[in-house]
């Protein structure tokens, strides 16, 4: 049994109204291994919303405080394992971050959650 990942894309805005984020996209990477969740250091202080809308949740199923980090701690350790690692997710998710021209995104604090399950 293997340490599976999912990661939330969170556009959290710079100044929060509520204690909730909306998920904007989210990947799920199934077995990442243990050292790609070190990569989110940040405990987020706030809940995302559930897929159906109406849940909302700071842990994930094992029960560990949801961490948060940035575009680019994520797009260099990915760019970095893709050079000795062939799993068929790492391309993709890569590929997904460099898509966001962070730009556009000003008025938020472009976040990637870390989900294990």
């Amino acid at each position: 049994m293997g340490y599976c990942s999912k990661i939330f894309i969170v556009a959290r805005s710079k100044r929060p109204i509520f204690d909730t984020e909306s998920v904007i996209a989210s990947f799920d990477l199934c077995d990442m291994g243990y050292q790609f969740k070190d990569v989110f250091t940040k405990e987020i202080d706030y809940k995302l919303f559930a897929d159906d809308g109406n849940t909302v949740f700071d842990m994930d199923r094992y029960g560990d405080h949801l961490k948060s980090t940035d575009f680019h701690t994520v797009i260099d350790w990915l760019t970095e394992q893709k050079k000795n690692n062939d799993y068929r997710r790492l391309k993709p998710l890569l590929w997904l971050l460099q898509g966001f021209d962070l730009s556009k995104w000003t008025e938020y604090d472009m976040q990637i959650v870390h989900y294990g399950y």
